[in-house]
């Protein structure tokens, strides 16, 4: 009973039928099939997934956000724990994808893909946006400074993919131009330089 009153966070619809939805205290988030049937108990054959602090210790954290790609294949998960998740909705046995080195410490940072899904960005509670590349999930974000305060929410052009915008608790809204070239092209460098390639420093253009 004491669980149907815990604080609903975020929702969002991964089709026509299946619905998601995350909390603030159970670290899961659950899928829900609207054309099945509900019963006094409740709905019926509702599958979830775990952050993996949830999963592991049993101490769970919050989720702050939920967004989906393009194809509505993959499920976007932001977490108190300083995690954001890639949960796969076709396939959902599957471990997760981790992104980390941000902050989140309260439940008004978002995180979301790029219009091309090549990228999430995030908020952050440190001042920061962060910007990661979903085929190399392992290397460090990009960061990008000049707010303040905590940055809250953040929302990538979907008609000009090198630009994004971010709101803070500094009580400004900042643009970005991000010279998305650039960025492929110093990633394959350091794919190549963890996979015993030569090691190279390649500058990334940010205005």
């Amino acid at each position: 009973a004491n669980q149907s009153r815990q604080s609903v966070t975020s929702v969002v619809f991964l089709d026509e039928y299946l619905l998601a939805s995350a909390g603030a205290n159970d670290g899961s988030i659950k899928l829900w099939d609207l054309r099945k049937s509900w019963t006094a108990k409740g709905p019926q054959n509702v599958k979830s997934f775990l952050s993996r602090e949830a999963s592991a210790t049993g101490r769970p954290r919050g989720i702050s956000s939920l967004s989906v790609n393009r194809s509505r294949s993959k499920l976007l998960a932001s977490s108190t724990d300083h995690h954001i998740y890639m949960f796969d909705v076709v396939v959902p046995e599957c471990e997760p994808v981790i992104f980390s080195g941000h902050r989140n410490g309260s439940f008004y940072v978002k995180s979301g893909f790029s219009p091309d899904d090549k990228y999430i960005v995030s908020g952050s509670s440190d001042s920061l946006v962060y910007i990661w590349d979903v085929a190399t999930p392992l290397l460090p974000p990009i960061q990008l400074g000049g707010h303040v305060g905590e940055v809250s929410d953040v929302a990538w052009s979907p008609t000009e993919f090198w630009k994004l915008a971010s709101s803070s608790d500094d009580s400004t809204v900042r643009l970005w131009t991000i010279d998305r070239q650039a960025r492929e092209i110093a990633a394959e460098a350091e794919k190549a330089a963890a996979s015993g390639g030569d090691r190279q420093a390649l500058g990334e253009r940010l205005g």
